[in-house]
């Protein structure tokens, strides 16, 4: 009897320990094993023992990741199959020194890019030296546009963002006949789609300077405005016809309203009328007019003479009735 219950307490000691081991292996486990949240187009790459792996989200967006005895340890997480872009300057601003003078920088300047192959591309990393190659393309598209700008005076960078048509623009046909961009793909599983930015800002002294000349420009169009303005109210206080003229004056026989019409058309225009062609070439209305009322320019025709009586007022007076 006494050795069946040592050979119970034997068995159930042994139950109790199997329980104690067990849970301590569990506990191990679940605290060996993180669970890395992903999104529907992210990978984790993943150094398993020396060895590079990409793993995808499981079951609800998650993969597992086993770091017992550093079994697997996470390098990054990778953006796969959609664009993002990388800013060049972040939160400082690089002015870069024109030709003929004067700086310039780029507001808010991004490469635009797409990973095709997120191992190819963390491979390139790991020989780079650093897993964050956005960080690498930055700088690399910063020094080539620094060496591009460099090229051109202040006229041609305004020119270049009137280039922009979307992510394509005169920076970016540069960029890809870069070597290091032109191969980015083949080389490093990422390819480049284009780059954008916001506008571009100018020194104080190239402000001041192009502020002065806008504002000449601005003053000599004001003038020529004004003038234009000024002609234009003289012509439209002038009669449009000897017709008119003739209305206003009933006294006045048709060859001396022309005579009015026409001195009154010169001077309102400010031109003198010298011949039927001085319009450009085309003919000239002052001289068609003239024709329909039985003149011709500069030469008004002359009243013939008469006896004395006919010269008399009275007489012109009499023959009007």
């Amino acid at each position: 009897m006494f050795e069946k219950l040592i050979a119970i307490f034997a068995n159930t000691a042994d139950w109790i320990l199997g329980i104690i081991v067990g849970t301590i292996i569990l506990v191990i486990i679940l605290k060996s094993v993180k669970f890395q949240r992903l999104n529907f187009n992210e990978r984790i790459a993943v150094d398993r023992a020396g060895e590079l792996k990409i793993k995808k989200s499981l079951v609800l967006g998650y993969a597992i990741v086993i770091t017992a005895l550093q079994y697997e340890r996470i390098l990054r997480v990778l953006n796969v199959g959609t664009e993002y872009s990388i800013p060049l300057y972040k939160d400082k601003e690089v002015w870069i020194d024109l030709r003929q003078g004067g700086r310039a920088t780029l507001i808010a300047p991004r490469v635009w890019i797409k990973i095709t192959d997120p191992k190819k591309a963390m491979i390139a990393a790991y020989e780079d030296g650093k897993f964050n190659f956005e960080e690498l393309i930055g700088s690399i598209a910063a020094t080539t546009i620094s060496g591009h700008l460099r090229t051109l005076n202040v006229e041609e960078t305004m020119e270049m963002t009137k280039s922009q048509d979307g992510k394509k623009s005169t920076i970016w046909e540069i960029l890809k006949e870069q070597s290091f961009f032109k191969d980015l793909e083949n080389t490093r599983g990422i390819l480049f789609c284009g780059f954008t930015f916001k506008d571009v800002d100018f020194s104080e002294e190239v402000t001041k300077k192009r502020r002065e000349e806008f504002d000449s420009r601005l003053g000599i169009q004001i003038a020529k405005n004004k003038a234009e303005a000024e002609v234009k109210q003289r012509a439209g206080s002038a009669p449009g016809s000897v017709e008119e003229i003739l209305r206003a004056n009933p006294g006045l026989s048709r060859r001396e309203a022309t005579e009015m019409w026409f001195d009154l058309q010169q001077r309102s225009t400010g031109t003198k009328i010298t011949n039927e062609f001085d319009f450009g070439g085309s003919k000239n209305p002052l001289a068609e007019a003239a024709a329909v009322h039985g003149t011709t320019l500069n030469k008004v025709p002359q009243k013939k003479k008469g006896t004395e009586e006919e010269d008399s007022p009275s007489f012109e007076k009499r023959r009007r009735v």
